[in-house]
């Protein structure tokens, strides 16, 4: 049984027929999580995307004392964890265009928690926040599956992917995970095996739906995809996987990071390289409408001979 304490946050009532606070002790023995761990590998990412495509700029940093914004009764609305709490006010986040979608990961917005308490600070609902950052891709009707000490990475749209990231385990768990990974026989980084007895049955399904890894080692992997061009940055705010996209229009942009110097960071000329890969872009689809007018004309001419046979 769950209730909230003193400050706001969700805590565990003993009771003769509730387990849940000696299965967390048993987790927290054999746990990979730390908070300052957790805080640098995303700093390390963020700082990544940076030398690749992103504006440095985009990159927020928290105050000294962390986010304000970030109170512990957005975390109550929330209904996380304290430790939840603790985490999302260290985390550095990236800041979105007003025109344009900045993505973390391909097609993914990555959750800005600071914005996201201020805007639950000024009224908008927390399940809605919830909504968009765990359950779309687990099921809408059923929040609980969800338990307090796992927070969302991701803020985006049903198709898009969702990220949970577990304070007790110290794992990310990356539903729905995209054939580029799942066919990948080069990952850099194990998976964590899970057996599905170890969580309540509420839990089940989207925990064995997922692909699963330490949490340095998840974004270990989505470097990676990049260094390897698997993932593919379009210009300073997207990011593109390979396999959803037109292979003859990847096929024009990868060679031209090689040129530049990439995965070579001494030898990577990020800003001549972005202007580059426009131009390609721009070309690419140049030639796509030429050749569908082209072969729009072809028809209406066969078909006009047609008419006067």
């Amino acid at each position: 049984m769950e209730e909230d304490n003193d400050e706001g946050y969700v805590t565990y009532v003993e009771g003769e027929e509730d387990e849940a606070e000696e299965d967390e002790q048993e987790q927290e023995e054999h746990s990979n999580y730390s908070r300052e761990d957790t805080v640098e590998a995303v700093r390390d990412y963020y700082k990544f995307l940076t030398s690749m495509f992103m504006d440095p700029s985009r990159i927020e940093e928290p105050p000294e004392g962390g986010w304000p914004e970030i109170t512990p009764t957005t975390i109550q609305a929330l209904g996380k964890t304290e430790e939840v709490y603790a985490l999302l006010r260290e985390l550095p986040y990236i800041k979105q265009d007003t025109n344009h979608e900045v993505h973390g990961s391909p097609g993914c917005v990555w959750a800005n928690w600071n914005s996201l308490a201020n805007a639950i600070n000024k009224g908008f609902p927390a399940e809605d926040v919830r909504f968009t950052t765990e359950t779309k891709f687990i099921h809408e009707s059923n929040p609980g599956e969800v338990p307090p000490h796992v927070i969302g990475l991701a803020d985006n749209t049903p198709e898009d992917p969702k990220f949970l990231l577990d304070t007790i385990e110290g794992n990310i768990y990356w539903l729905h995970c995209p054939d580029t990974i799942c066919r990948d026989d080069d990952l850099v980084c194990e998976m964590v095996i899970i057996d599905e007895e170890d969580y309540p049955e509420i839990e089940r399904d989207w925990r064995t739906s997922s692909m699963v890894w330490k949490i340095s080692d998840f974004f270990e992997v989505l470097k990676d995809q990049l260094r390897r061009l698997n993932y593919i940055p379009f210009d300073e705010y997207r990011i593109c996987d390979t396999e959803v996209e037109d292979p003859r229009l990847i096929a024009c942009i990868q060679p031209v990071f090689y040129e530049h110097g990439w995965p070579d960071m001494e030898r990577y000329r990020k800003k001549e390289c972005l202007e580059a890969v426009k131009r390609e872009i721009g070309a690419w689809y140049e030639r796509k409408r030429q050749l569908k007018e082209s072969s729009s004309t072809k028809k209406r001419t066969v078909s006009d001979h047609s008419l006067t046979r």
